[in-house]
């Protein structure tokens, strides 16, 4: 019988963040991160850090590979972890500081997703985390 070609080699644009000390990041709040799993034992960690006191979310939408994400800071889960199904999304939230937008010493985080059902050919997955930072505000210089 005929041979079909081999699957293309898959590339995680984020890969080499298997672990929490090789975290990718540090993430912007509001981008739109698109990883994905290349193996059932592929794991990926993602670094931010808070330094305005509010609400810490992230959404997270798996393709057609169910995963789980977890929260942590400073080494310690917060809160429960999320179980997405494939094709669907979920929401983790926490809140930092009190009040809201008050600057505050900064609170690291680190994401954690992992694969929890079979990997399809498409094991990707995108999250959108939303915190307070206080990002150097960028300007360009106009020439007249």
């Amino acid at each position: 019988g005929a041979l079909s070609s081999p699957p293309p080699p898959c590339i995680d644009s984020y890969d080499a963040n298997d672990t929490m000390e090789t975290a990718w990041g540090r993430l912007t709040s509001g981008a739109l991160y698109l990883p994905k799993f290349c193996a059932s034992a592929d794991v990926d960690f993602f670094r931010f850090s808070v330094d305005r006191s509010g609400a810490v979310t992230i959404v997270v939408t798996a393709g057609g590979t169910p995963l789980r994400a977890t929260l942590f800071s400073n080494g310690t889960q917060v809160g429960a972890s999320a179980d997405v199904n494939a094709n669907s999304s979920r929401t983790l939230t926490t809140t930092v500081g009190s009040g809201s937008g008050e600057s505050i010493a900064a609170v690291p985080f680190v994401l954690k997703f992992e694969p929890t059902g079979l990997i399809t050919e498409e094991g990707s997955y995108n999250f959108k985390a939303t915190f307070g930072s206080s990002a150097p505000v960028r300007s360009r210089v106009s020439r007249r």
